[in-house]
């Protein structure tokens, strides 16, 4: 049994460790962070089929979490950016921010990050791709397999989610 399930892992990971890292390098823009990241979810993959084997369809299991994955990373990047940004401006001798506003402003981001947790998955990853990843409109087209349009639609929502969060 277990050497069945190893046989198993190993075609699912030659056949498609490739697609799953170009598909992560699509995002992230760096080859050695892309196979970490795919890197990653095969061995959550590889811990999660020892215990429960009944995937309907391990290869869209795997194109998921490694798109999950990959915007983790970059929402975990941005926070990390962000409070190394924080931290490097109180560290300044002459600190131009007033403590309110710095409050205000980590008040703002937190309430940025919870209705970005609160959109659909779809608007979510593409308001991500845009604003974190920095891609253009028509690569989260590419990178999600839908029109530009669409594109334009879930970032014009969650853009319109934000404002009334934050009342701009």
């Amino acid at each position: 049994m277990r050497n069945e399930l190893t046989e198993e892992f190993k075609k699912l990971y030659f056949e498609n460790y490739g697609r799953l890292c170009r598909k992560s390098f699509r995002i992230v823009c760096d080859e050695e962070l892309a196979k970490d990241i795919v890197q990653d979810v095969f061995i959550k993959f590889w811990k999660t089929l020892q215990k429960v084997r009944q995937y309907e369809s391990p290869e869209a299991y795997l194109s998921r979490a490694t798109f999950n994955e990959t915007i983790n990373y970059i929402k975990q990047s941005q926070n990390r950016q962000r409070r190394e940004a924080s931290f490097a401006g109180e560290n300044q001798p002459f600190e131009r921010d007033s403590p309110e506003s710095n409050l205000m402003a980590k008040d703002t981001s937190h309430l940025i990050d919870l209705a970005i947790d609160r959109m659909s998955e779809a608007t979510r990853h593409a308001f991500v791709l845009s604003r974190y990843g920095q891609l253009t409109y028509a690569e989260i087209a590419a990178t999600l397999h839908i029109s530009v349009n669409t594109v334009e639609k879930h970032i014009g929502k969650a853009l319109a989610i934000l404002r009334k969060i934050i009342k701009v």
